[in-house]
């Protein structure tokens, strides 16, 4: 009983294996049938292949023939004449020149279509034209060489059988050695000889022959098995090549193509742009503070709205166009043959209407908005690069305009950008080789009519535009990314001067709203206080309230690390924004800077007077000090004495004043006191 369990169980496992090895026939026969017919799709689960994939796998099959041509060429050449030399002196000799002459036409024939192939140049694409070509010809030498042994083997004498053999069976293995990669080009050419081989071999009486068409298919079967072996591995390698590429051309969050695919496909637009005069436009989106979303609500809500985002594009898009995500928080528009500037505009409009109805994420809805630039490619000798470059400068500039605007690129940009880019030289060189100022604008204590500090301005006397309005400088720096090399330099060379001054004296920095979204500003602000040895006491940092919108988490931190530090803060142009008194609730500031422009019409304007009256009055219950900006008559710095106000800075205090006169400035102010 044992016996026939263990009988049993090995007959089982046998059969498991002839199974498992049928099944692998089978598939190797369905993979080999798909490579010889092309159907590419079937060697690799789940392989996307398109007509363009397709196309290169058909010239990597082709590219052997295409890098043997001349070898090809020049092998059925000599072989032809060593079949002819063999046969001359036999009875077969015009037979064999008749032949020979049929068979150099052949080679002709089946060689005219491979020099433009091997010279063309551009992206390996062979059409399946290409393919049928190919194997056409492969059907037309085998017939040529089979027709050798079928016409002539049976008659030819001994010797000239053996370099028949010998000639069809090199024909046989060169086949595989030329058109292997190609396995029906291969095959249309084995065939033919194999089938002149037996028909040849038949004539012949004897069992040798047998013996030897026995061989010939055995041979025939080997080299057909390698050919297709062969392709199936070449194309194998191939499809798994494009599916990496396909996967690394592609965002894994959204689904949509990536910056490499957008590359692509704009070449591929630039291409058909050349032969059709076809126009296309890359539109570029920015999403708004989507820092903002991840920092309150997690970058679970922050991916979900991208997908929401891309999902969205797609709708408003044509199946025509491509949308693509280029970075965390850009997309991007390919659409092709827009046709006028008002298409263009409405397009572009159904793109931000994207963004006018709530997204909603986890129960709850949110708004976001975008900003959008545009670039058209109407130049068939356009760059890629180019393109891109032109419709981030658009999106850059609709970014300056706020939130939801859009920009069309135009030449003046592309001039505008050329003179920031000249203005971006020129500033690196400026802070290399400290070619940048500051002047000093000193703060007056109204009460005791002493110099208490002075603020730091920044100047710069460019060579040729004369003095550059430090806004400007400030928003070139951080567009091209010198803000943190600048911000150190103003805080360095303002600290290094306010050590030099006498000890009650504090100085005042601004720092922009860049900066207050940089992790690195407490220690440059650490570096400035101990490189020059200033109290941090005397360091006054003035923030925007621009500088506080974007993320409110994240200046809170910076601002109460400031604190640490020891420096005191103050809020620049308070009153001029709608969040002023929500900053002053949660951000630990020291110091208002009242806005000049409610200082100036404190006189004559009682509405004004009554704005600056209540400031001073909500200062007084936080406990904090205030300055008054842009005073300029006596009358106004009346008002704020007679209104208890801390400071006051202007012309009629002092102009801003280079750091050599500030010596003076202050011995002035002393004497005029002791007066």
């Amino acid at each position: 009983m044992i016996f026939i369990i263990r009988d049993c169980s090995a007959f089982m496992n046998f059969l498991s294996i002839v199974q498992a090895r049928a099944r692998r026939a089978l598939r190797r026969l369905r993979h080999a049938g798909a490579v010889i017919v092309g159907d590419y799709a079937r060697l690799v689960e789940d392989a996307v292949v398109t007509e363009a994939i397709a196309g290169q796998i058909r010239a990597a099959q082709l590219a052997t023939i295409k890098q043997y041509f001349t070898a090809i060429v020049a092998a059925n050449v000599f072989n032809v004449c060593v079949l002819v030399a063999a046969l001359w002196d036999s009875s077969l000799r015009t037979d064999a020149l008749v032949w020979a002459a049929t068979a150099i036409l052949c080679v002709a024939l089946s060689a005219r279509p491979y020099p433009a192939a091997v010279r063309a140049a551009g992206p390996a694409m062979a059409s399946v034209r290409s393919m049928r070509r190919a194997i056409r010809n492969g059907v037309l030498l085998g017939a040529v060489w089979g027709a050798v042994p079928a016409l002539m083997f049976a008659d030819a004498p001994e010797s000239g059988r053996d370099v028949i053999i010998c000639l069809c069976a090199g024909m046989m293995g060169g086949s595989v050695l030329v058109l292997g990669s190609a396995p029906a080009a291969a095959i249309g050419m084995i065939v033919p000889l194999v089938v002149g081989s037996i028909i040849g071999l038949a004539h012949v009486p004897g069992r040798e022959c047998a013996l030897l068409i026995l061989l010939v298919l055995a041979y025939a079967f080997v080299l057909i098995d390698g050919s297709t072996r062969q392709a199936i591995d070449l194309v194998s390698r191939l499809l798994s090549r494009f599916d990496l590429e396909r996967l690394s051309c592609r965002d894994s969050l959204t689904g949509l193509p990536n910056v490499a695919g957008l590359r692509e496909a704009i070449k591929l637009a630039i291409t058909r742009g050349a032969r059709s005069s076809e126009s296309f436009t890359l539109f570029q989106l920015d999403i708004h503070r989507l820092r903002d979303v991840n920092h309150r609500l997690g970058y679970a809500v922050g991916d979900e709205l991208l997908r929401q985002v891309a999902t969205r594009l797609r709708a408003s898009s044509r199946d025509v166009d491509l949308v693509v995500r280029l970075d965390s928080d850009q997309f991007a528009v390919l659409a092709l043959g827009l046709s006028g500037e008002a298409t263009v505009r409405a397009y572009a409009n159904r793109l931000l209407a994207c963004f006018q109805q709530s997204f909603v994420m986890g129960g709850i809805e949110h708004s976001v908005e975008a900003n959008l630039g545009a670039a058209v490619a109407r130049d068939p000798t356009s760059r890629s690069d180019d393109i891109l470059r032109n419709a981030a400068l658009a999106l850059s500039i609709a970014e300056s305009l706020g939130p939801g605007q859009a920009h069309f690129y135009t030449v003046a940009d592309e001039i505008s950008r050329q003179t920031r880019d000249a203005l971006e030289r020129d500033l690196r060189d400026a802070l290399t080789t400290e070619k940048l100022t500051l002047n000093y604008q000193p703060f007056l204590d109204i009460a005791t009519g002493g110099v208490v500090g002075f603020e730091a301005l920044l100047r710069w006397k460019h060579p040729v535009r004369g003095f550059v309005p430090p806004p400007e400088i400030v928003a070139l720096a951080e567009e091209r990314g010198l803000i943190d090399a600048l911000g150190a330099y103003v805080l360095g060379a303002a600290c290094a001067a306010a050590a030099t001054w006498p000890g009650h004296l504090r100085v005042a920095v601004n720092i922009s709203p860049l900066q207050l979204r940089s992790r690195s500003l407490v220690a440059m602000v650490e570096s400035a206080l101990r490189k020059s040895g200033l109290s941090a006491a005397r360091l006054e940092i003035e923030v925007t309230e621009s500088a506080l919108i974007e993320d409110q988490a994240l200046a809170r931190h910076l601002l109460s690390s400031l604190r640490d530090v020891g420096v005191s803060l103050a809020l620049d142009d308070f009153g001029v924004g709608f969040s002023s008194l929500n900053y002053l609730r949660h951000l630990p500031f020291d110091r208002l800077k009242i806005d000049r422009s409610f200082v100036a019409e404190t006189v004559q304007n009682p509405d004004a007077g009554a704005i600056v009256r209540a400031i001073l009055g909500l200062a007084r219950d936080l406990r904090l000090r205030v300055t008054a900006e842009g005073i300029e008559t006596e009358d106004q710095l009346m008002f704020l004495r007679e209104n208890h106000c801390g400071e006051a800075q202007g012309y009629l205090i002092g102009k801003p004043m280079s750091g050599d006169a500030v010596a003076a400035y202050l011995e002035r102010q002393t004497q005029g006191l002791a007066a």
